[in-house]
């Protein structure tokens, strides 16, 4: 897109410093959620916008989760009750639907932790110079 302004995102989770890939299938979607079960980790997000093929602008936000300490039984009933999509996201969840339940405690920006944060993509367009 020539001339055009883009924006990109995309999101990682680390725990204790290793970062967690997006399952294949629902046999390594249940062992990430092992990993996850009764530990904090961080999804970070980050977004950027470019022109030309030159980056102009990014930022990176780094949110705090808990998972609560389910059983393996509750772990196969979440993912029971999930699509393929979820299924395939980073960490197996997505906090806007029943990936919610899965945590003792979320810490940081709902936006970001959802995979955007629009607050700080607002204030670089208000501030955007074509």
């Amino acid at each position: 897109y020539p001339d055009r302004l883009v924006l990109g995102a995309d999101s990682v989770v680390s725990l204790n410093n290793e970062l967690i890939n997006k399952p294949k299938n629902r046999n390594e979607a249940l062992s990430i959620l092992k990993k996850l079960n009764n530990s904090k980790h961080f999804l970070i997000s980050s977004v950027c916008f470019s022109k030309n093929g030159s980056m102009l602008w990014n930022h990176s936000d780094s949110s705090e989760l808990k998972m609560k300490n389910l059983s393996e039984k509750e772990l196969l009933n979440y993912l029971d009750k999930i699509s393929t999509e979820t299924l395939m996201s980073y960490g197996v969840y997505q906090v806007e639907a029943e990936g919610l339940e899965l945590f003792e405690y979320i810490k940081g920006d709902h936006n970001s932790i959802m995979g955007l944060p629009i607050k700080d993509i607002i204030n670089y367009i208000k501030n955007y110079k074509t």
